[in-house]
């Protein structure tokens, strides 16, 4: 299900490029039961709204919303079933250092997103 909701991402133009990054080895603890918490990294590339949420939110203090795809992942995590809950952070992040030349010439260099979704046994 969570790679139809990123399709329909890349398919709205909310991003060019979305993938999920599980560590296998993290995944079989804890399906196995040996840990409770399970932290699934999403990174998102081509978010045309991101620049501009960037420079909006250094100008002002508060959030800048709408934020489309945290709103419709949050929403789907939230009728989500299962034992537990799912948590969602998101980061801004450069996704390499302007060179020298880029920086002189103003060249645009995208920015990421890191979506951290972490999955929450039930303690009872």
């Amino acid at each position: 299900m969570l790679k139809a909701a990123f399709d329909a991402f890349i398919t709205a133009g909310l991003c060019t490029k979305i993938s999920l990054q599980a560590d296998d080895v993290l995944v079989d603890i804890w399906a196995s039961g040996g840990s409770s918490e399970l932290v699934l990294p999403v990174l998102v590339e081509g978010d045309p709204l991101v620049d501009a949420q960037l420079l909006l939110f250094e100008e002002t203090t508060p959030l800048v919303l709408p934020d489309p795809i945290q709103a419709a992942l949050v929403s789907w995590l939230e009728e989500a079933p299962g034992p537990g809950y799912v948590s969602l952070q998101t980061y801004y992040v450069n996704s390499r250092w302007r060179g020298t030349t880029e920086y002189s010439n103003m060249v645009y260099v995208p920015k990421q997103r890191l979506f951290q979704l972490t999955l929450h046994r039930s303690t009872s």
